[in-house]
Order: C-alpha cells, then sequence, then structure tokens
C-alpha cells in the first residue's frame, strides 16, 4: 500500500484530490490532510508517507520550505526514496527551479485534469517502487556476500565451481578472475594448549581478519577450519606483489595483540596469472608454514631455503612437495607413499645430508597431518623419535608415520554415519530457497566444510553447488508448470535474489529460456485439454 499525505490550505481542493487519487489508482491511501506547512511537516514525521503532495503558497511555512525540512529530517532518518509532487496555482519558473533543486519528482498547475493527476501520481510510484526493488536488492547481495565469499574460497582452493557460477561470484563481489592474485594463509594456535582456538575466540579472530582485509586490502578470507584460515587476495597492478603481501602479513600479525592468547604464522605463495591457477599459490601457501618457529612469524614460498638456486634437483624437489600437498588436498592418501619415497630418493641421489633429508621429510609429514586435522580428523602430530642414521631407514620410518596417519583417517571415516551425504542432500534440498553454505551444512552434520566438499563430490560426483542448482531448478519447473507466480517471483521463492542471473542459470541447465519453458508447457496443458474436448 502507497501511502500518500496531502497538503494544501484549501479543503476542497484536498478532498478532490483524495477521491481522485483513491479512485483511479488501486493500492494507495490518503493517510493525512495538512492545512500550511507547519502541519504538513508535523504530519510528514508522525505517517511517513511515501508521497507528498505539496502547495506551495499555504500561510506561516510555504511548501517549499517545508518540502526542504522534510528533506533535511528524512536524511536522518534514511528515508531517502520519499517523494514530492508541487501543487500549484503558479506557474512560476523561480518555483520549478527550486523545485528541481530539493529533488521535487513532478509539477501539477492548477486547475488539473483528473486524468493528469492519475498519470502523475502513478508515473512517481513505478519509480518509489523500481527503487524500492533495487535498494532490496542491493541489501540481499550485501547479506549474500559473507556467505558468496568464504564459501567461494572453499570452491577455489578444494573443489571445483562451474564457470555460471563463477562469473555470478566474481560479479557479486566486485573482482576479475584473470587478475593477478595469491594466497595468504594465516595460522592460528592456541598458545596455552598448542590446540586450535575453541569456537568463540574463533568467530572473533575470523571477524576481525575479514575486517582488517576488507579494509585494508583486495581479497576473500575462506573459513577459519581448525588452525588454518586461508586468504585469497588480488594483487594490484601498480604496485609489487612482494610489498603488497608484506604490508597484508604485517596488518594481519599486528592483529595478535588483541588476541594475545593465540599464536599467528603466515605463509605466503607465489602470485598467480589469475584464479585459474590459484591451487598452486595455495600449494605453495602451505609448503610456507613448515617450520612455524621462525622468529619473524611469516615466510614466502620464494624465501625457502635453495629455491634461488638453479639446480634440476631443487626444481624436481619443488615439484614433489607440491604434487604431496595436491594429494592431501584432494584425499589421495594411497599415492602419498609412493611420492613421498620419491622425494626421498631423490634427496639421496642430490647428495643432501641425511639430516637435511630428515627434517624435510618430517616437513611434508607435519604439512600433510596438519591439512589432515582441517578436514576435522584428530590426527597426532608425526615426530622421528630418534637420529635417522641411513636413507634406507629414513624410508621406513616415514612409511610408517606415514601408515599412522591413514590409520586415524580410515577409522575416522568409520566413526562418520554411513548415511552422512544423504543427510547432506536432504539438508540441500529442505534449505534449497535459502542462502545456504558449506558453513552452514558443516554446522549441521558437524563436520568439516572441506572434508563435506571432498565426500560430496566422490560419492554424488558433483559438487554440492551443482546440486543445489539442481534443486532449484526442479522447483522452478514444478512452479511454471503450476502457472500462479510470475518469473520474477519464482526466482525469489527457490532462492535466487536476481531474476536475471535465474534466467542465465535455467538456461545454461535446461538450454532455453525459463520463458520459453513456461511457454512449452502452457502450449502442451492446452493441446491435452484440446484433446479432452
Amino acid at each position: 500500500m502507497i501511502k500518500i499525505l496531502l497538503a494544501d490550505d484549501e479543503p476542497i481542493e484536498r478532498m478532490a484530490l483524495e477521491k481522485i487519487i483513491e479512485n483511479g489508482i488501486p493500492n494507495t491511501k490518503i493517510v493525512g490532510h495538512a492545512g500550511n506547512g507547519r502541519q504538513a511537516i508535523q504530519l510528514a514525521e508522525e505517517l511517513d508517507p511515501d508521497i507528498i503532495l505539496m502547495d506551495i503558497q499555504m500561510p506561516g511555512i510555504n511548501g517549499l520550505e517545508a518540502i526542504r525540512q522534510i528533506r533535511s529530517s528524512q536524511q536522518k532518518t534514511d528515508h531517502e526514496e520519499r517523494k514530492f509532487i508541487i501543487v500549484s496555482a503558479y506557474d512560476e519558473f523561480e518555483y520549478a527551479r527550486q523545485g528541481i533543486r530539493l529533488g521535487i519528482k513532478d509539477y501539477l498547475l492548477k486547475p488539473c485534469l483528473p486524468v493528469t493527476i492519475v498519470e502523475t501520481v502513478q508515473k512517481v510510484i513505478r519509480e518509489l517502487e523500481q527503487e524500492r526493488e533495487a535498494k532490496a536488492h542491493q541489501e540481499r547481495m550485501q547479506k549474500l556476500l559473507p556467505i558468496v565469499e568464504t564459501d567461494f574460497v572453499i570452491q577455489q582452493l578444494y573443489d571445483y565451481v562451474h564457470e555460471i557460477h563463477l562469473d555470478e561470484m566474481m560479479q557479486l563481489l566486485g573482482c576479475n578472475r584473470d587478475q593477478r592474485c595469491y594466497v595468504l594463509l594465516l595460522y592460528i594456535t592456541d598458545r596455552a594448549h598448542g590446540t586450535e582456538p575453541k569456537r568463540e575466540l574463533a568467530e572473533r579472530l575470523h571477524r576481525a581478519v575479514k575486517e582488517q582485509i576488507h579494509r585494508k586490502a583486495k581479497g576473500w578470507v575462506g573459513p577459519l577450519t581448525g588452525r588454518q584460515l586461508p586468504i585469497l587476495l588480488f594483487v594490484d597492478p601498480d604496485q609489487s606483489f612482494r610489498s603488497q603481501a608484506s604490508v597484508t602479513a604485517r596488518d594481519l600479525l599486528n592483529l595478535s595483540v588483541r588476541f594475545p592468547s593465540c599464536d599467528f604464522f603466515i605463509g605466503i605463495g607465489n602470485s598467480q596469472e589469475s584464479l585459474r591457477e590459484i591451487k598452486h599459490s595455495y600449494q605453495e601457501a602451505l609448503l610456507s608454514t613448515a617450520d612455524l618457529g621462525l622468529p619473524s612469524r611469516c615466510r614466502f614460498f620464494e624465501d625457502l631455503p635453495g629455491l634461488n638456486r638453479q639446480e634440476e634437483h631443487i626444481r624436481q624437489t619443488v615439484v614433489l612437495e607440491k604434487a604431496i600437498v595436491e594429494e592431501v588436498r584432494m584425499g589421495n592418501m594411497e599415492a602419498l607413499g609412493q611420492l613421498l619415497n620419491q622425494l626421498i630418493d631423490l634427496f639421496e641421489t642430490s647428495g643432501i645430508s641425511l639430516v637435511e633429508a630428515q627434517q624435510r621429510t618430517l616437513a611434508m609429514l607435519l604439512i600433510a597431518s596438519r591439512m589432515i586435522r582441517e578436514t576435522g580428523v584428530n590426527a597426532d602430530q608425526p615426530i622421528f623419535s630418534f637420529q635417522i642414521e641411513s636413507y634406507p631407514q629414513l624410508r621406513v620410518e616415514a612409511s610408517c608415520l606415514l601408515e599412522k596417519l591413514m590409520k586415524v583417517i580410515a577409522a575416522a571415516r568409520n566413526d562418520i554415519e554411513p548415511d552422512v551425504v544423504a543427510t547432506i542432500k536432504k539438508y540441500i534440498q529442505d534449505h534449497a530457497h535459502e542462502d545456504i553454505s558449506l558453513e552452514m551444512i558443516s554446522e549441521h552434520v558437524r563436520l568439516s566444510p572441506f572434508y563435506i566438499s571432498k565426500i560430496f563430490k566422490e560419492q554424488i560426483d558433483v559438487n554440492y553447488i551443482d546440486f543445489l542448482t539442481e534443486c532449484r531448478i526442479e522447483k522452478a519447473k514444478t512452479l511454471m508448470a503450476e502457472g500462479e507466480l510470475s518469473l520474477k517471483e519464482i526466482a525469489y521463492d527457490i532462492g535466487y535474489k536476481d531474476p536475471n542471473y535465474f534466467s542465465r542459470v535455467f538456461k545454461k541447465m535446461c538450454g532455453i529460456t525459463p520463458k520459453d519453458y513456461r511457454n512449452r508447457i502452457r502450449l502442451k496443458q492446452s493441446h491435452t485439454d484440446s484433446a479432452k474436448k
């Protein structure tokens, strides 16, 4: 219902306007009459009208001054959408000029034809409704952004995002997929116990990091899972990657002052040409956190010992270490043993000392165990209990530690309810119309969002976003067949905040637009009805 206030010092004029508007324009209500400017100001505050028709020449405060004061008041109450229409018997340029400066939407010159009054008010109502819809859309998008941001980091680092979803997320977050980017991995540990932060503290930490990144850098913050918080950052082309990343790392480490019970460490991967290669930077950021005891509390991957040398075995070592991280990320633990042995073989043939080989092998096992813990599996920290005396012994001991990790993973998988994927599917189906996310699903089934993403993809052969989309599209088809709602209403009803995006997704999934699909249904129903007759 559109609320309208009439301000005119002639009661007969006000009554005539009320009759014309309420008879000629549905869904409107005249909420009040003001006989002068002061009353108009008072009633505007009390009745909160959407549109005010204001006469100019009134006793005391005139119409223009009343509009000026109402405008000033509504700016304080965030009521910018209110519209004004001047109704005056004076066709003077100065009045029109002042009205324009005050943002008046139209100017009715008395005496007015009823049809002119109706057309003018209807035009202003349409503009008001369009502004409200745009504002509501913007508010929905603002609420959606935190969900999109966290979810998208998970999908980029641990899963696959369909192109149409990627395009929409990029548009929402205002970034270019071909811009240079990198991963900064913030590792947070409870100082007293060496464990992950408690839930309440973790939530405060996560909010603080998001605020810091959004205020000082350009990037997206993933979920704080266990002790790891991945941050995907974009490189400003006008500045060097190294200087930008250093400033961001310093700002984040300064946050530790606000969280004295926690230790922070930051690993920074190399910058990549685009989001398509971002997983390489994530692997590098993980490798950079191998030694958490560095006094600087931060390490760039490019600063790892030996990387600045050109020997072939150094290049091969980096390739193998990244491959190990990737296999752990993908959950392919069976392939890990072979890669670890290849790495040890490379250490031996390259003439690396046994002490260094032991340290670097243990570093890879430590990184693997951390990644496993971030999926929700409580894996003990691997450690060699004695000094290794030969490369064969190193292979045996490394294999034993890896076997322990794999047993822990197997036991954890056995403990998970066998119908957990069915539970996840049902949760998505029941909540498909909401702004659902991996974190919400994680809360529901009490599993890591990374692990959920992995097992869902393994068992259903699609990621959860694609499954969510399928649920929404099927619901849309059902609603279109019923024929009661408009396509815009259907888009909102199934969980899409933007009808245009819904149309693009529908066409991508079904090969035709929602409009064409609905027309086909209607044509088919028409043929069926004709056949019955």
